[in-house]
């Protein structure tokens, strides 16, 4: 039998960290499809797709803070819910990273293990080069290699899961997780 969940992430970052989360957490996928819409705005599309105007599938969802105004205005339009407030999100399963999937793993793993990653990565040369320019300067390491994350977020991602401890995993990814595998137990 197919996914009976389908949880729409924004990007293929998303869904790589959501998917090497689970698995450091030893949970079934098998019932749960995690699906990158390729940006907030078809969020929308794929409502309709697979929530109850279309394939009837129970929907759940992982979303950035500036774009859950755009997540509460699919879910009305695809049947979902008529959510009115960012508080109402959570009962149709969509969840709200703090500002975005960089920023909690982040703040989950702290600027010295992300700097590890990026050389893990061989980017610590491109890193220095960066930091030396005048616009990164004074910024803050926590600033300067979130910078760097969001641009290699695809590859940064699955190794930003690994170096976190269970202990600190974000709520969001936490709780996206845990509502779509309780929603497949037999």
């Amino acid at each position: 039998m197919g996914a009976r969940t389908v949880v729409l992430v924004e990007g293929a970052s998303d869904r790589l960290a959501l998917e090497a989360l689970a698995e450091r957490l030893a949970l079934n996928l098998d019932r749960v499809q995690i699906q990158d819409v390729g940006g907030v705005t078809n969020f929308r599309s794929f409502l309709l797709r697979y929530g109850p105007l279309g394939e009837g599938r129970r929907v759940a969802g992982l979303c950035d803070f500036p774009e859950w105004p755009i997540v509460l205005n699919a879910l009305a339009a695809s049947g979902v819910g008529s959510p009115l407030s960012f508080a109402t999100l959570r009962d149709c399963g969509f969840f709200v990273c703090r500002a975005d999937l960089e920023d909690e793993l982040l703040a989950a793993v702290g600027a010295p293990t992300v700097l590890r990653i990026i050389e893990q990565h061989g980017d610590l040369p491109r890193f220095r080069s960066m930091q030396r320019q005048l616009p990164y300067r004074s910024l803050s390491l926590e600033t300067q290699v979130r910078h760097l994350m969001t641009q290699k977020k695809i590859a940064y991602a699955p190794a930003l899961i690994a170096a976190l401890s269970l202990s600190r995993v974000p709520p969001p990814l936490a709780d996206v997780l845990r509502y779509a595998t309780a929603a497949t137990r037999p």
